[in-house]
């Protein structure tokens, strides 16, 4: 990558949205223009004594050739892996900037001071740290790979510096703590963003990334990479929170990641960089040194490439084209999972950027489904409920629904181009929907809509068995201690028309009833419960099911879903609306109920 050998250090920044306006000199001899807080970092960074060496994306990638930025965007595991050192730039420092950054590092990182920290306001220095962790930075997808990738990182803003671990170190250290710092940040200051639905701190997009890091990679003790621990599924569709500009990113930021991919450009007379002549050159002295007998210093290294050379048999090749449309870069992806994960369940899962230029078919689901995000107002919160399914790559799926069948599908020719065609067959039918739980609140009719007729009574086992869709806060079996935690909560928590999840959990509930809650509020948030019309079966389905959807079973995917026929001569087509749970329904009976009642199979046109 670094042909030259000399060292040199990267950049990660946000570019902004305003064009190039602010003329820089390169190598003294022409001019070009720059986005303004790029200028703002170049003016802080350069050293005044000697000369320093950036690789900043935006001057050393030429933005209108798509080529060369597929074959740099190729090459980025090795550019910020090899760069000395990651210099992240949060912007020019504000009126409290300086005192966030001392606050981080004179107390809260003194282990001696942390507990009594959470437990007493400072307003200024909480309000400070609330808006430091507000900067832009930390909501873009592409800092993942850029800080992750780092051997070594340095925050800085203005004229103020943090290193990235003591960084990190903070915000891990204050995620011990997110109940009882998100009550200090909303009573020191009345900055405008909750933290979560349940006053928890992890959504904000600085102890997400700071998580995400950490679970990425296994790496030697100088920092290169050994291991990746995540396939590319778990990472385009667990980073909602993370935004990109250029909607072909929110795939191609990650590729250098994933543990089951190696990115490429498309011009393969280009090719990537695997391993150096000096690695390879290491690699064959040291064997010839070994086959004597005599002991290796080299050793490890020599086995860590190894490692890393058996882990690309694994991995295939993933194409960078920004050629494509956004919709070609979707389907792509797609049959890549498809074929990787052996499973649908990627069409349950919101992972796609709202693509203003191109219309997206039904089974693309968009991050206005996801279940966290930022608001108008920069405030990060939940938005939606959990997916129902689990991550392929993680050894768990969740459900079962479809029990062993494996996927059948294909995409649409010309004259069908938008279209996704699966196997699966119709279980039943919406006959009865209830308003949806806006905001994890739930109505006060779904009690009776549950058959929940006496309150001074436990509530019937499906109906609270449906709120938390069987299942734990872990995702275990659920406890069979839920129903009096639900008989609990609604003895205290009914206000008006609905049981107000939020604010029984601000009052305070024991501890039990509290775990109840989150569990239930991450299954109902803007879902509705619904009956079929045949088995009179019990469910959660998406906020714009109607009735007379269809709940249908598709081979190799692992819960239900709802489909919408759409009538259009010859035959019709469907409508994704998405995924839904079924008491009863999820651990492979369906298919046992489709033996019994000879319910044929159908191949079903998704658009």
């Amino acid at each position: 990558m670094n042909e030259t050998n000399e060292p040199y250090e990267a950049l990660s920044y946000c570019w902004g949205s305003e064009s190039p306006s602010s003329p820089i000199l390169v190598n003294e001899s022409y001019q070009i223009s720059v986005r303004a807080n790029l200028e703002s970092a170049l003016r802080r960074l350069r050293h005044k004594e000697k000369s320093r060496y950036l690789w900043i994306d935006a001057i050393c990638i030429n933005q209108e050739d798509i080529q060369e930025k597929a074959h740099q965007v190729a090459r980025m595991a090795d550019i910020y892996n090899e760069a000395g050192q990651v210099n992240v730039w949060l912007g020019e420092e504000n009126e409290d900037s300086a005192l966030a950054i001392d606050f981080i590092k004179r107390h809260l990182l003194n282990l001696e001071e942390f507990d009594y920290l959470t437990t007493v306001p400072a307003k200024r220095e909480w309000s400070a740290l609330a808006r430091l962790l507000r900067r832009p930075w930390f909501t873009r997808r592409w800092v993942i790979p850029e800080i992750a990738l780092a051997t070594q990182a340095t925050l800085h803003c203005g004229r103020d510096t943090i290193s990235w671990l003591d960084f990190a170190d903070a915000v891990s250290l204050m995620g011990t703590k997110s109940q009882f710092i998100s009550k200090l940040l909303q009573e020191s200051y009345p900055i405008p963003f909750k933290p979560d639905s349940c006053g928890g701190f992890q959504p904000v997009g600085a102890a997400l990334l700071v998580d995400v890091q950490s679970r990425l990679f296994r790496k030697t003790e100088g920092g290169m990479i050994a291991e990746r621990l995540l396939n590319l599924e778990v990472l385009v569709c667990s980073l909602a929170e993370f935004s990109v500009s250029e909607s072909r990113d929110v795939i191609y930021a990650v590729l250098a990641l994933a543990k089951d991919v190696r990115p490429m450009a498309e011009d393969t007379s280009i090719k990537p960089a695997m391993m150096t002549p000096q690695s390879m050159s290491v690699v064959s002295n040291q064997r010839e040194h070994d086959d004597q007998g005599v002991p290796s210093r080299n050793l490890p290294a020599v086995m860590g490439a190894i490692s890393r050379m058996k882990s690309r048999f694994a991995e295939k090749i993933y194409t960078v084209d920004y050629g494509k449309s956004f919709y070609e870069v979707c389907k792509e992806f797609l049959a890549f999972i498809f074929s990787a994960s052996r499973s649908l369940d990627i069409i349950c899962r919101p992972w796609a950027p709202d693509n203003a230029k191109e219309r997206l078919p039904s089974w693309i689901i968009s991050l206005r489904g996801a279940p966290f995000g930022y608001g108008p107002k920069g405030q990060a919160g939940r938005k939606n409920a959990d997916s129902l399914v689990g991550f392929s790559g993680t050894g768990h799926k969740s459900y079962n629904a479809a029990g062993s069948t494996s996927p059948k599908w294909r995409f649409g020719d010309v004259d069908s181009h938008d279209s996704l065609y699966v196997q699966g067959f119709i279980l039943d039918s919406v006959v009865e929907r209830s308003e949806a739980a806006l905001g994890g609140n739930i109505p006060f009719e779904w009690l009776e809509f549950g058959g929940w007729d006496d309150l001074s009574e436990h509530p019937p086992e499906k109906f609270w068995r449906t709120l938390v869709a069987d299942r734990g806060h872990n995702l275990d079996v659920a406890h069979s201690y839920y129903s009096r935690a639900c008989m609990f909560a609604v003895q205290k928590g009914v206000s008006g028309a609905v049981l107000n999840t939020d604010l029984l959990l601000a009052t305070g509930v024991p501890s039990i009833v509290m775990d109840f809650l989150r569990r239930v509020q991450s299954v109902v948030w803007m879902r509705k419960l619904i009956k079929t019309q045949h088995a009179k079966l019990l469910g959660l389905a998406p906020k714009h099911t109607r009735r007379g959807d269809l709940v249908c079973i598709l081979y190799g995917c692992s819960v239900p879903v709802i489909l919408r026929e759409v009538a259009q001569q010859p035959k019709p087509y469907y409508e994704f609306i998405g995924e839904c749970y079924l008491h009863s329904m999820m651990e492979g009976e369906a298919c046992r109920v489709q033996s019994e009642r000879n319910i044929t199979k159908q191949h079903f046109e998704i658009r």
